[in-house]
């Protein structure tokens, strides 16, 4: 058994509290809670059995591999995680040639000022809202202070 994905060693594994009957969500080692690194996705590659199978061809081996949660290919996370479970079934069906990493991609949040009315709102914003505001709370503040 091979680790693929593991947890950084602050992780721990949250327990279902006897007293209370929920999660809390925080480390409490006095219900058995401790911290370490644990294993996500786990894989490994089974040996052939010796012998012939039952179709009488050369017994083949098998490779198998685990998920620590059952939504990791929800649709939620799929979009997410589509890369990582197409080169594992790849992998699953000795496919290695098939198996490609692509580079991460940035995911940048940009305003477009050249169409809409982004740049008008961007512009009164920046030049009179923010200054006019931080002028506001001065006099209010001096106002309250000589009160």
């Amino acid at each position: 058994m091979r680790e693929l994905v593991r947890t950084t060693r602050d992780a721990w594994l949250d327990l279902l509290d006897p007293r209370t009957g929920g999660y809390n969500f925080a480390l409490d080692q006095s219900i058995g809670e401790r911290k370490g690194a644990a294993g996500l996705v786990m894989l490994a590659e089974l040996p052939a059995p010796p012998g012939p199978s039952v179709t009488g061809r050369a017994a083949e081996g098998g490779r198998v591999v685990a998920f620590g949660a059952a939504t990791f290919a929800a649709d939620g996370l799929f979009d997410f995680n589509r890369d990582f479970l197409r080169a594992t079934f790849n992998w699953l069906a000795e496919r290695e040639q098939r198996i490609d990493v692509a580079p991460r991609v940035e995911d940048t949040t940009r305003i477009d000022v050249e169409r809409g009315r982004a740049y008008g709102v961007l512009s009164w914003t920046l030049s009179l809202v923010l200054p006019g505001a931080c002028a506001l709370m001065g006099v209010f503040v001096s106002w309250r202070r000589r009160r």
